[in-house]
């Protein structure tokens, strides 16, 4: 699985659109979008580093991806 983060909505949404990924709310609060065939999972994290590093150990944490 490849993982993207991404700080906005407003940003992911062309990657978002063209990679056909779905919303996947099993990781709320975090907004999870993701494509199991093509193997992408995009975390829209919000802005600052604490959002960003909250929501990348909470998807690792979840998924058990290594780093």
């Amino acid at each position: 699985m490849i993982y993207v983060m991404m700080a906005l909505y407003q940003e992911a949404h062309g990657l978002i659109r063209e990679l056909e990924l779905k919303k996947n709310t099993a990781y709320a609060p975090f907004e999870v979008f993701d494509n199991e065939s093509a193997g992408i999972r995009l975390v829209v994290t919000g802005v600052g580093e604490i959002a960003a590093a909250a929501a990348t150990a909470a998807v690792c944490a979840r998924d058990g991806a290594d780093a």
